[in-house]
């Protein structure tokens, strides 16, 4: 719940203040976009982002605080509050990620990036901070020049340490968590990259989310046009991802869909024919690279028309389905050559290894393009 310093013995003189304003500053008592649900209290401290119009504060004890960094905004001061339930739940829930069409954000750099990019942006929606936080020299004048920026657009609470830590999934809080909304998808007929030849990421099943946020911070270096979710893979806006991909997951178009053939059909939308596709197999120990058809990443010719590259979960390699159509000469492989007596690279380092040849072949058009 909120502390007095927000609703508690001032509520009665704050609310007849509130009545005399200017209607421009009603938006600070309405409830954000994302609080959908009814069981929601059109009144309550906990979610809505109310400035203090008054240079002392109340705490829940009744004496009286001293001005600090977060005074003008309201207190969430208890773990059980219904924003606390809903971070917690967003951050360990795919299912409710999706329902909600949110996701969490966790540390200064991230929140502040986000603030702050064109893309993320317009997508934040509440920004939960505490004074420790707003006290950090490097990022802490930022950090508040931004919330207060932002506040009549935004929902920003102080909180207690307590309150972040039930928030965050890191072992040490750094004090700061957001929720972003998840953006739209990806629609090839809407979003069709202008580049001559561009290539597309298909996750045939990457789970590790370290692994999924390097191959996005890869994807966003080299201007991957869009990346392709295919089931058991890890959730792109998991935290987790999120935090590995450190703002990249926002700057790459994403798409889930729920079988190759729909990828492979979504494919054909953007320009990438069948022969185009590229699965990354090992050269020697994975089944599906035994033919003689594989080749170097190196070798494939990346810059002339469209292509899209397929990597595959990180202990088991490619699924079946991707194997299947790969024998049977449906998609084309590819490798990145080793010297003898390595078993494999690292899911993550195979895909930037290959996008970034592929930004090499196409580099000296960019200019141009």
């Amino acid at each position: 719940m909120a502390s007095k310093h927000s609703f508690g013995h001032n509520i009665l003189s704050w609310r007849t203040r509130y009545c005399c304003m200017a209607n421009h500053r009603r938006h600070h008592f309405e409830r954000p976009p994302y609080y959908n649900n009814s069981r929601v209290g059109v009144f309550d401290g906990r979610l809505f982002s109310k400035k203090a119009y008054s240079t002392t504060t109340t705490t829940t004890t009744g004496s009286t605080t001293s001005s600090g960094h977060g005074d003008e905004f309201d207190l969430i001061s208890s773990t059980k509050c219904t924003t606390v339930k809903l971070i917690r739940a967003l951050q360990k829930k795919r299912k409710k990620r999706e329902e909600e069409q949110l996701t969490v954000l966790e540390g200064h750099r991230l929140v502040l990036d986000a603030l702050t990019d064109k893309n993320t942006g317009p997508l934040m929606r509440h920004v939960i901070i505490t004074e420790r936080a707003l006290a950090h020299d490097g990022y802490g004048e930022k950090l508040m020049d931004l919330v207060r920026a932002r506040s009549g657009e935004i929902v920003v609470n102080v909180a207690t340490d307590e309150v972040i830590n039930a928030c965050c999934d890191t072992v040490t809080p750094q004090g700061v968590v957001a929720l972003c909304t998840i953006p739209p998808e990806f629609n090839p007929t809407k979003d069709l990259n202008s580049r001559a030849a561009p290539i597309y990421l298909i996750f045939d099943g990457v789970s590790d989310p370290g692994n999924v946020g390097t191959l996005l911070r890869s994807a966003a270096a080299v201007g991957v046009a869009g990346v392709f979710v295919l089931p058991d893979s890890c959730d792109v806006f998991g935290p987790k991802a999120i935090r590995s991909a450190m703002g990249a997951t926002f700057k790459v178009p994403v798409r889930s869909v729920s079988s190759v053939d729909e990828c492979l059909k979504l494919l054909a939308e953007c320009g990438v024919t069948a022969n185009n596709v590229f699965a990354a197999t090992m050269d020697t120990s994975d089944g599906a690279s035994d033919d003689a058809s594989s080749l170097a990443h190196y070798h494939v010719d990346w810059k002339s028309a469209p292509s899209a590259l397929c990597l595959g979960q990180e202990g088991s390699g490619l699924s079946d389905t991707i194997r299947h159509y790969v024998a049977k000469g449906r998609i084309n492989s590819v490798h990145v050559p080793m010297m003898p007596g390595i078993e494999s690279l690292n899911a993550a380092v195979c895909g930037s290894v290959i996008m970034f040849e592929h930004f090499r072949q196409s580099n000296n058009n960019l200019a141009e393009q």
